[in-house]
């Protein structure tokens, strides 16, 4: 199989889309659709498309907290280094305790 090709699919995997889909939700400027549910009792409840999508934008938390994980101090190439000369590896785990 050409070497491209494989390089393609794994660019996009199933876990890049999901990741893509989440940055890119934001709430789109002067427009507000609504949103109908219907409550106990037949209660009609109106929700604005925009707060479901700021609803979901906490989704990028995950990011932040990956990103935190995987860019310290605690995992930079000589903590690495230091980590495997002693046996162990410089993982999340690793990082939290520091």
């Amino acid at each position: 199989m050409d070497q491209s090709l494989l390089e393609k699919k794994k660019l996009f995997s199933k876990g890049f889309i999901i990741e893509i889909i989440i940055l890119l939700m934001a709430p789109i400027p002067f427009f507000d659709a609504y949103v109908t549910l219907m409550g106990k009792g037949n209660i009609e409840v109106v929700f604005l498309f925009s707060e479901f999508l700021l609803a979901m934008m906490w989704f990028r938390i995950y990011f932040l907290v990956r990103s935190i994980f995987n860019y310290s101090i605690y995992t930079d190439a000589y903590s690495k280094k230091l980590c495997k000369s002693y046996g162990f590896t410089a993982g999340a785990r690793f990082t939290l305790k520091c």
